[in-house]
């Protein structure tokens, strides 16, 4: 008995020694990145959550300007909700919008961490601690996730849900399943194709309703309905125009690629994969830093406004090194497939997992325009009435409420 109990306490210690190392790597990478420049925030977004917040607090109104209630313009209602809560508490949304992202960022790593752990059970446990917490570390210490955490932006919340979602899913938690999914849509509408697909995955291995699914779908409508409603009886339809709004939006980028940059020209006749391919292009520019990377570089071409599209000769050999890893990543995966079972609880979080990552990603792709959004001639200002709301578009006003929540 004193062994097993001295075995558990060893396994307890090492497991939060590897969450203090996770913690602390986020934590010293964040302050890098905060160093001189403490309250800024890289994109505009966020100052709408944080106009919507102080307005719910200091107004009682959800409305980007007081006193006009037309549309929503917030693409997460959680997050104003909890930006409200610190509002109302006296701290300012741009401090803490920093310290949440932050804190979802380590939460997000320990969680990496845990699923991890359940995809390498054929490890010894000190080698299974070891690679997990090298794969959390590589996973939440990247560029663009210290960025997206400093942001302002809810997307840290919803990837803390979203894998929080999955770890209650492996742990069989049911009910609170239901409440991190329901939260997870409340943050951002596309979190629902979670709900969708645990809901299916859990149909085809059970083959009826049962009480596991009520005690899922329960808490998740309960958590949603009183928002929707408040959305069909305010705007007519149970979703945020920002929701329309972003469609437009990013059917106008893809539009203005294949016209601006004539060598995507041919882009036209494959809408569906201009997103994919604009991602790869980034990711590859960007995200993997290969637009710094010395040596000659080929030019594809510049836009009116100057914006010029390099591509490194290097970064193009990097490419090919990568395409046999690829290749290799991908038989991998479609043969192990083939093994996964239903019956076993860390193959059906395999399953979802995978899942998940295919159709919320197919869910970004915007085919077209919104029927709305197809006025008879291409004019900015026609363009602006009738697909932009109202609340978009700033006054002087906005202007100086954006500078008073510093």
């Amino acid at each position: 008995m004193d062994i097993l109990i001295q075995s558990r306490t060893y396994q307890f210690s090492l497991k939060w020694l590897h969450y203090v190392l996770i913690s602390l790597t986020v934590i010293v990478i964040s302050i890098s990145f905060l160093w001189g420049l403490p309250l800024e925030m890289p994109m505009g977004d966020s100052y709408i959550h944080f106009l919507y917040a102080r307005n719910l607090v200091q107004y009682k109104e959800l409305a980007f300007n007081p006193g006009l209630q037309e549309g929503i313009g917030t693409s997460s209602i959680l997050w104003v909700l909890v930006l409200a809560v610190f509002q109302a508490m006296g701290v300012s949304p741009l401090i803490m919008a920093k310290i949440l992202g932050v804190s979802f960022l380590i939460l997000c790593g320990l969680l990496v961490f845990e699923l991890t752990q359940q995809l390498l059970t054929q490890q010894a446990q000190q080698k299974r601690y070891l690679i997990a917490t090298a794969i959390s570390i590589v996973a939440v210490c990247s560029g663009s996730m210290m960025w997206l955490a400093l942001s302002g932006m809810e997307t840290l919340l919803f990837l803390f849900l979203g894998l929080l979602c999955l770890w209650l899913y492996f742990r069989e938690s049911w009910t609170l399943l239901g409440v991190a999914l329901g939260l997870l849509a409340l943050t951002r509408i596309e979190g629902i194709t979670l709900a969708g697909i645990v809901t299916l995955v859990e149909l085809i291995r059970r083959r009826r309703i049962d009480r596991i699914l009520v005690k899922i779908l329960a808490p998740l409508t309960l958590i949603l309905i009183p928002w929707f409603l408040y959305l069909q009886i305010r705007e007519g339809a149970p979703i945020s125009t920002s929701f329309a709004g972003r469609q437009f939006v990013v059917s106008e980028v893809n539009q203005r690629i294949i016209t601006q940059f004539p060598i995507f020209y041919w882009l036209q006749k494959f809408n569906p994969l201009i997103h994919y391919i604009v991602w790869a292009f980034y990711t590859l520019m960007y995200i993997a830093g290969s637009a710094s990377l010395p040596g000659p570089k080929f030019h594809l071409g510049g836009n009116l406004v100057g914006t010029e599209l390099v591509v490194p000769v290097a970064s193009i050999l990097i490419s090919m090194l990568c395409l046999p890893i690829i290749y290799v990543s991908l038989k991998h995966f479609f043969g192990s497939i083939k093994t996964l079972s239903f019956s076993e609880s860390n193959q059906r979080l395999q399953i979802v997992m995978i899942s998940w990552v295919f159709v919320f990603n197919l869910a970004l792709v915007q085919d077209d325009f919104p029927v709305f959004c197809h006025p008879p001639v291409w004019d900015q200002h026609q363009l602006l009435e009738n697909c932009v709301p109202r609340q978009y578009r700033f006054s002087g006003e906005c202007e100086k409420t954006s500078r008073s929540l510093y």
